[in-house]
């Protein structure tokens, strides 16, 4: 029920009733807070694995690990050591690939027709080598970092709710988990962004 908020609960899994903007931003695992709305609560980054909580989807499929790094020649060589090894910021999921869905959720995001982003410079370029046939290493456009960035809190409803009904989700998707995922991934983007010389966002991909 409301403000039932479990122990065990991950960050971002707050069950809310809150004004957007009142979300904690320094939750930890079990820190709900109880007055916020569904898609609004926004968790504090830490270098390692963010919340899988909802992002999951709860469904079988490829893994992603979207993450942020300096470079891309640091991402790559996160890539081959692993991403938590080399302390960045990740956040992995099932069910979402970052070409069809999540430039999908670019496009609305941005305003942006879906055949204008899969043209940009950095829109899923391959970094890892195509010979790869189970792991592969994507960037993900400044585009979409700055818009996921600039987003204001609970800004991601009507695009969650527009998001879920692309043909790709199959009606699997509910829109308060898209929401959920939007906002991590907004953490990782604004923490990316943060910098003097703004990091960037990645996908590594495994099958």
């Amino acid at each position: 029920m409301p403000g039932d908020c479990r122990t065990d609960a991950m960050p971002g899994d707050c069950r809310t009733d809150a004004m957007p903007g009142d979300c904690r931003t320094d939750a930890m695992p079990g820190d709900c807070r109880t007055d916020t709305k569904p898609g609004d609560c926004r968790t504090a980054l830490r270098p390692g694995r963010l919340s899988e909580g909802r992002a999951s989807m709860r469904r079988m499929g490829n893994l992603y690990d979207y993450f942020s790094a300096p470079d891309d020649p640091t991402a790559l060589t996160a890539f081959g050591q692993g991403v938590e090894a080399a302390g960045l910021p990740m956040l992995p999921v099932k069910g979402i690939d970052p070409y069809v869905q999540l430039g999908q959720a670019e496009s609305l995001l941005t305003g942006t027709p879906y055949d204008d982003v899969t043209v940009l410079p950095r829109f899923n370029r391959l970094l890892s080598s195509p010979e790869d046939d189970s792991r592969w290493l994507v960037t993900l456009t400044d585009e979409l970092r700055d818009a996921l960035a600039g987003a204001r809190p609970g800004g991601f409803t009507a695009v969650a709710e527009t998001w879920s009904r692309i043909e790709e989700f199959g009606g699997d998707a509910p829109p308060h988990e898209l929401a959920d995922f939007l906002n991590t991934l907004a953490d990782l983007a604004e923490e990316a962004r943060a910098h003097p010389e703004p990091h960037r966002l990645y996908c590594l991909m495994s099958l």
